[in-house]
């Protein structure tokens, strides 16, 4: 990104076992791997359109990929951690087949969930969408993790 902006405070993060820091916005792509999100366009429900998104995100030169596996629209049917797993993997191992380097975000609010993630699948940045509220674990999880 060339332009400046004034009211962006840099922070750094430690992701791939390094310390990096971030001194401008980036651009998050996401990957909803989910049959119902709020945008029908963007719902990823098979290996064939995930994989498509993939590339489309790194073609557009997304700086992270953002997995979500359980939609927060209104009314979104309620899916079981198993299967949000299952959903996030299907996501995170599409970005490590077309870019091993990705940087990967994953889109949970559950802990065990994201704990796997990282320790098993390699996501590197979590984002709950609730902040820590709906499940008492994450912050504890994230701090370790």
């Amino acid at each position: 990104m060339s332009t400046t902006n004034q009211s962006f405070k840099p922070f750094s993060l430690r992701i791939k076992g390094e310390n990096m820091t971030f001194s401008q916005p980036l651009v998050m792509g996401i990957l909803n791997v989910t049959p119902d999100s709020f945008y029908a366009g963007s719902r990823c429900d098979s290996s064939e359109k995930i994989d498509a998104k993939v590339q489309r995100l790194l073609a557009e030169n997304a700086d992270i990929i953002d997995v979500g596996g359980y939609s927060s629209r209104p009314n979104a049917s309620d899916v079981a951690p198993a299967e949000e797993f299952a959903r996030l993997k299907a996501g995170i191992e599409a970005v490590h087949r077309h870019n091993p380097n990705a940087i990967i975000s994953i889109d949970t609010f559950r802990a065990d969930v994201a704990r796997r993630c990282v320790e098993e699948l390699g996501a590197d940045i979590i984002n709950d969408v609730s902040g820590g509220i709906l499940d008492s674990d994450m912050f504890a999880t994230v701090a370790q993790l």
